[in-house]
C-alpha cells in the first residue's frame, strides 16, 4: 500500500482503467492500481482531480485530504 502526494502546479490526477494516474504537462509521473493505494494527499492549490479518480477513490475508501503542506 502506498500514499500519493499530489505537489507543484499544473499536475493532474485521473484514472485510467483501474488505475490513478498523476501527469505533469501530460506526461505520466506516477501511476498505480487503485487497490494498492492507500491515501491521496494533494497538497497544491494548483493540481486538477478528476471526478472519475475521486469516484474511484471514494468506491474504494481511498481518503483524499486536501491539505497545505
Amino acid at each position: 500500500m502506498s500514499e500519493v502526494f499530489v505537489e507543484g502546479f499544473g499536475v493532474s490526477v485521473g484514472k485510467k482503467s483501474e488505475r490513478l494516474v498523476v501527469k505533469r504537462k501530460g506526461e505520466v509521473i506516477f501511476e498505480r492500481p487503485f487497490f494498492e493505494v492507500e491515501r491521496v494527499i494533494v497538497c497544491t492549490e494548483g493540481a486538477t482531480v478528476s471526478s472519475s479518480a475521486v469516484h474511484e477513490c471514494v468506491k474504494n475508501g481511498i481518503p483524499t485530504p486536501f491539505q497545505n503542506c
